[in-house]
């Protein structure tokens, strides 16, 4: 049997004030870069979170699911096999009702944002100092798709509100600040429907499709060549 302390953690002799304010304690600062970056970068994260929480729980009660309080798990089989058969199965458990293409695609943005929710709090891109770290670029990246997801599904302009909050932590002079990081590195990795079409023609010169692939999550289908 073990006992878990609360507000500890493995890492940090302050607790968990590395998460949630600024404990002082610096890894690996450059000279000149004030400490403190962990705080604003829990806001710009958080302020996504706390908004678009309830309302994706007041969404998926109403609309197309009856997943009973912490049944979510059962989308980690989707997760681990993308494939239709995997999709339907999961849908023929948990949709209360025959389900349009429409509201398939609602279903599975509504279970993306929830876990893109949950990735973006993966410790290890809370822990280190600078922004622009591999650890910290990857949370950001969570974070840029539950607030993508979460403006689409209800019309709420969290992206814009997410890169505010994120401005006001601060990397080193090289790479700004965190709304920069996310607008210059990881904004750029978000594949819209558009990105998807300009991708397919390139890659036809590294790659051979089928007429009908899939290019990330979008369907492509292929009318003719020149």
């Amino acid at each position: 049997m073990a006992e878990i302390l609360d507000d500890s953690s493995w890492s940090c002799v302050h607790g968990v004030e590395r998460w949630r304010s600024n404990c002082g304690w610096q890894l690996r600062r450059p000279p000149g870069v004030e400490p403190g970056v962990a705080h604003p970068l829990a806001c710009g994260s958080s302020i996504g979170f706390a908004t678009h929480w309830p309302l994706f729980l007041r969404r998926k009660q109403r609309d197309c699911l009856r997943i009973p309080e912490g049944r979510e798990n059962d989308y980690i089989d989707v997760v681990l096999d993308r494939s239709e058969a995997s999709r339907e199965a999961f849908l023929t458990q948990h949709a209360h009702r025959q389900l349009d293409d429409t509201e398939k695609i609602t279903v599975w943005k509504l279970l993306e944002l929830q876990r893109h929710s949950m990735l973006m709090y993966t410790s290890c891109g809370w822990f280190f100092d600078e922004l622009s770290g591999i650890e910290t670029v990857q949370v950001i990246q969570y974070a840029g798709r539950a607030a993508q997801l979460a403006e689409e599904l209800f019309d709420k302009p969290l992206q814009s509100l997410f890169i505010e909050k994120l401005s006001q932590a601060k990397a080193n002079s090289e790479h700004g600040d965190g709304g920069g990081i996310y607008q210059n590195s990881s904004g750029r990795l978000l594949v819209t429907c558009e990105r998807s079409a300009r991708i397919t023609p390139s890659g036809l010169f590294f790659e051979r499709y089928e007429n009908d692939t899939h290019i990330y999550c979008y369907k492509v289908g292929r009318q003719g060549r020149l």
